[in-house]
């Protein structure tokens, strides 16, 4: 059954299991707000930490808001220009791109499920997320994105789901990954496209780190990793003091995954972000380039779906 309760000042509509709740707010970007493993009362989504929460200006700063909950990037994650020729040539698509800073319209849906949609500004389309209970410790997300322009566009989407960490959490993949590659210059890892061993890699100062953990936020660092373009995996998650949280997708649809750490670079509390994409990697001009971007013809459904599990 669906309730509305309030969340910090805002409207959040709640989808309750046995197992697991789920909060999510509409006119914050759709934000899931918390997911609490209700068999521990064990909330795994960071919650928001001295920023205000609240309705957010279209093209804000994503870095300067509440740093809480899990947002939904699309079309872009990173801020770029849209670089094809055509009608939205030059176009701006803002920072971790435009639907987590808009108000998402509740629409009718069957019992038990929360339907939420919005409209693109930058460029012409309509999103809808569909979020409902799978069992007693499940919930999926289901997404369409439909191309309301007359031209064709690209673009990306990815989770950005900010999890609870302490010094025990550790980022479970699947036993075939052994590499992963690095998108962000930092002390650590200054090269972009460097590959980054797993679960242990060097760091530029010769350090060999169990990438695996995630450090204090009094570290002031962040990381940003995918796996190699090539290896599609269809799932991964978090283990912290004998609980788990773990995400799962078909990797026919959703084909990349992110991996964003941040011990106190941004967010003033540590934060692990697993983030399955279908765009590689990060701005469009990126992923058009490498050829891993969709292509949303005009008036195409596009969709996807993602479930959480925890236990």
């Amino acid at each position: 059954m669906v309730q509305e309760i309030g969340w910090h000042g805002q409207r959040a509509l709640v989808l309750e299991g046995e197992r697991i709740r789920v909060v999510t707010t509409p006119s914050v970007g759709a934000k899931i707000v918390s997911i609490r493993d209700r068999a521990s009362d064990y909330e795994w989504l960071r919650e928001p930490f001295g920023r205000e929460f609240g309705p957010i200006e279209y093209g804000a700063s994503f870095v300067d808001q509440d740093m809480s909950g899990w947002d939904e990037m699309f079309p872009t994650i990173g801020a770029c220009i849209y670089p094809v020729e055509g009608p939205y040539y030059g176009v701006s698509v803002p920072d971790h791109g435009e639907v987590w800073s808009s108000s998402w319209t509740v629409e009718p849906s069957p019992h038990g499920e929360i339907c939420l949609s919005v409209g693109g500004s930058a460029l012409p389309y309509t999103m809808r997320r569909i979020m409902r209970l799978t069992d007693e410790a499940s919930f999926s997300l289901s997404y369409e994105v439909v191309n309301t322009g007359s031209e064709p566009f690209f673009g990306l989407w990815a989770a950005h789901p900010q999890f609870v960490t302490t010094h025990k959490t550790r980022v479970v993949l699947p036993s075939e990954v052994t590499t992963l590659v690095n998108v962000e210059e930092t002390a650590d890892w200054p090269r972009r496209n460097q590959s980054i061993g797993w679960p242990y890699a060097v760091t530029a100062s010769g350090d060999t780190v169990d990438v695996r953990m995630i450090g204090s936020a009094e570290r002031g660092s962040y990381r940003k990793f995918y796996l190699p373009p090539e290896q599609g995996v269809s799932g991964a998650g978090l283990t912290d003091s004998g609980r788990r949280i773990n995400l799962s997708w078909d990797a026919s649809t959703l084909r990349y995954l992110g991996l964003w750490v941040d011990e106190g670079g941004f967010s003033p509390q540590s934060t692990v972000a697993l983030e399955p994409s279908n765009g590689f990697y990060d701005q469009i001009p990126t992923a058009l380039q490498a050829g891993r971007i969709v292509r949303f013809a005009p008036g195409q459904v596009v969709t996807w779906e993602l479930t959480v599990t925890v236990g």
